[in-house]
């Protein structure tokens, strides 16, 4: 019998698309043993198809109730004529959007793709606390996804974008900052307006309107764009908001974040329709 032929018939777990359900190709799932293992890549796994596989159009496949991204595919040759193929599959976490601050607060515009998950490090706020925070290792495997400063939601939880890397295997890594669980909530917008008291240091308040924003750790988005911005003070934050919430924010607005107000000291054009607005209390 010829060594093709064993090798289709070997080949018998049906793998479909996992976006469109369709069939995808039929092979035989192992564990992966590639020359580097550690604990972001234990879970991977390879599959053993035929050499006529040709790569699902999104790189995502379903077998057995769970979902794999496609990565490399190593081909096994035998007197010059490739006979079989292995592609290395990497566990998805489940489905994901990714988008600019605005496009997760607005819903649209979004990217939606699956992704996988594993946790990398965890870092320390050290100029205000020994408070640690987490910082992910999420796996995509269509290239153009995502940029620094995006966000990902995945699960339950949202993710800031810090890097992108590319990854054994033939993947994509956008190491990205774990949220606080309640990252997007509606907090009050106060501008300032009218006459400025020199006394007090203030303007008189205009009304309030509530809107969604981000609120997160000074830490995660700061940058500093010139050398007069105002410098981290502990207990300062930054909130994300959309423009078409706030058109032109100023200093001396007041943002109300769980009862507590702050005063909105700069805020920066993330250039993708939002504003990042450095608040401190």
């Amino acid at each position: 019998m010829l060594l093709s032929k064993v090798v289709s018939e070997l080949s018998d777990q049906d793998f479909t698309d996992a976006y469109s359900g369709s069939f995808a190709f039929s092979g035989k799932i192992s564990k992966y043993n590639g020359s580097v293992r550690d604990s972001m890549t234990g879970d991977r796994r390879t599959v053993s198809v035929p050499a006529c596989y040709s790569k699902p159009a999104r790189n995502a496949v379903a077998y057995s109730g769970f979902t794999y991204l496609t990565g490399d595919v190593i081909e096994d040759y035998s007197g010059g004529t490739a006979l079989k193929k292995h592609i290395i599959l990497q566990p998805a976490y489940g489905l994901a959007s990714v988008g600019s601050s605005a496009e997760i607060l607005s819903g649209v515009g979004l990217t939606q793709l699956y992704a996988g998950l594993a946790w990398r490090k965890s870092q320390k706020e050290e100029h205000e606390s020994s408070e640690l925070f987490n910082l992910f290792n999420i796996y995509v495997s269509e290239p153009g996804v995502g940029a620094r400063n995006s966000v990902v939601s995945l699960g339950n939880k949202y993710f800031r974008i810090q890097g992108i890397e590319e990854s054994t295997g033939g993947f994509i890594i956008l190491v990205s900052s774990e949220l606080e669980d309640d990252a997007v909530q509606s907090v009050s917008y106060t501008p300032a307006s009218g006459t400025y008291d020199p006394v007090t240091d203030t303007l008189a308040s205009s009304s309030s309107f509530t809107l969604n924003a981000f609120v997160e750790r000074f830490q995660t988005t700061y940058r500093y764009t010139n050398k007069s911005n105002e410098k981290f003070v502990p207990g300062d934050l930054i909130v994300t908001f959309s423009k078409a919430d706030v058109a032109s924010p100023k200093p001396g607005d007041i943002v109300t974040v769980n009862s507590v107000e702050f005063e909105l000291v700069s805020a920066y054009d993330d250039s993708a329709g939002a504003w990042e607005a450095h608040l401190r209390g």
